[in-house]
């Protein structure tokens, strides 16, 4: 049986007659309503469900319509990247194009994109899970049970469109070109890479070339800027991200009201944070690092590209506070007048933003715990104590008790723990199990000294 060549009649044949006259037709509208008629015209009289046209395939409108996107990006000049995960048909899986534009130094994720409907990040990851929701929200449609872009989504950089897409932490390399080949680090702007920063690209007063000094908080948050020996301002250069929201300080305190400003005058929104638009001026370098990171910081968070901290490049204006203990030890906290009390120090100093040092001792009768005036709390919780019932309680407690100093909470009374166990986790920000992590000084545990056993296997 030979095959007419005539689609059309090929056509009727297997579904009857159309309601349009052609299937193909010069005006576009006209061809995009005939074939949606097609895929919902009833298949009863084809058994098998096939079209006996050899060679042609159907491909999802969805696909259809990002090839036309891509098409458009190419033909305007941009080098076009694919991202795709899994096949079509399974649960869930996306299939992505973007480009890179130099215009705003921004990754376009391009409209019809397919994008992963369940993100899969880690419990750590609560602030991508949280950007990537924003980022969506009223840019995405469904086609069959999938996620798709219904407008073009700009990202800080190519990474977090991988991350975006896949709904996981993601490379860069995810994306590839039609040649199949990842991104080269000359394809994007060098701002995606914190110490290729050179004064010639930063626009800076009078065009004079400072010491620049770095502080990466994460991929997405980076910044530089430069110390004022005379006037002792550090500047944060334009270009530099800082974090979206300050933690751990009252939005009435000094540091949250200059923030605010300085957002408000030199700032613009971001995916993840905020991007400086102009140089920013801060009365200390302290407190630009706690602009940038989002929580009480000092100076020594910012480095040159040799590792050099601010007090080593410039020793005689730091040389009053240069390397300075933090805190008091452990022992000093005790006050001269109570040797009759039995004391339990936790003594912890990891890093700036986990330092802690605390005493405290048990109340038999009440069976309380009594912190000391002066015991200093970690700044920081663990990922697996944030959000907890416990870190909302921790958090009115440093709220109601304690002033930020430094990198660190400071308690500034005594105060009475409902247990051991809440005292050790305020002071750890971790859940801690507080006959265990209560020492005195002779090494002995506080359950080994009160005989109380736990059991935490």
């Amino acid at each position: 049986m030979s095959v007419s060549t005539n689609i059309n009649e090929e056509y009727e044949k297997l579904f009857g007659k159309a309601s349009k006259v052609d299937l193909f037709d010069p005006d576009e509208d006209y061809y995009n309503n005939l074939r949606q008629v097609i895929i919902d015209t009833p298949t009863l009289n084809n058994g098998k469900k096939e079209l006996p046209f050899t060679g042609v395939q159907v491909i999802p409108y969805c696909d259809f319509m990002m090839m036309k996107e891509v098409k458009k990006a190419e033909t305007n000049g941009f080098h076009v990247y694919f991202l795709k995960n899994s096949k079509p048909g399974e649960d869930d899986y996306c299939n992505a194009a973007g480009y890179y534009s130099n215009d705003n130094k921004h990754f376009i994720i391009l409209k019809y994109s397919r994008i992963v409907y369940q993100d899969a990040f880690e419990p750590y990851d609560y602030s991508l899970v949280k950007k990537r929701k924003i980022a969506l929200l009223k840019k995405t449609s469904m086609e069959n049970g999938q996620f798709f872009l219904t407008k073009d989504l700009s990202c800080n950089n190519p990474k977090i469109g991988a991350c975006l897409v896949m709904g996981i932490r993601a490379s860069v390399d995810k994306w590839r070109d039609s040649m199949n080949t990842p991104p080269h680090k000359t394809d994007f702007d060098p701002l995606d890479d914190l110490y290729t920063l050179t004064p010639q690209r930063v626009s800076l007063q009078n065009k004079v070339e400072h010491h620049l000094f770095y502080l990466a908080v994460s991929n997405e948050i980076k910044a530089f800027g430069y110390f004022e020996p005379e006037t002792k301002y550090f500047y944060i250069c334009k270009g530099s991200t800082i974090e979206e929201d300050l933690q751990g300080v009252s939005e009435s305190s000094e540091y949250a009201l200059n923030r605010k400003r300085l957002i408000d005058n030199c700032a613009e929104k971001q995916l993840f944070g905020w991007k400086l638009v102009k140089d920013a001026k801060c009365r200390t370098a302290a407190a630009a690092a706690t602009y940038v990171t989002g929580h009480v910081s000092n100076y020594m968070e910012w480095k040159d590209e040799k590792g050099m901290q601010l007090d080593d490049v410039y020793p005689y204006c730091f040389k009053e506070t240069t390397k300075q203990p933090l805190i008091q030890s452990s022992l000093q906290i005790i006050s001269e007048n109570s040797a009759n009390t039995h004391y339990f120090y936790i003594d912890r100093d990891f890093e700036p933003s986990h330092t802690c040092i605390a005493t405290g001792h048990y109340d038999i009768s009440t069976k309380e715990f009594v912190l000391h005036k002066d015991s200093v709390l970690s700044l920081e919780v663990s990922s697996m104590f944030r959000y907890s019932a416990a870190d909302v309680q921790r958090r009115k407690f440093i709220k109601m008790n304690c002033v930020a100093q430094s990198n660190v909470y400071r308690l500034k009374t005594d105060y009475s723990c409902a247990s051991p166990d809440q005292a050790a986790s305020y002071v750890l920000g971790i859940h801690a199990d507080g006959w265990k992590e209560w020492i005195d000084d002779d090494g002995k545990q506080l359950g080994e000294v009160y005989n109380i056993t736990t059991d935490t296997e």
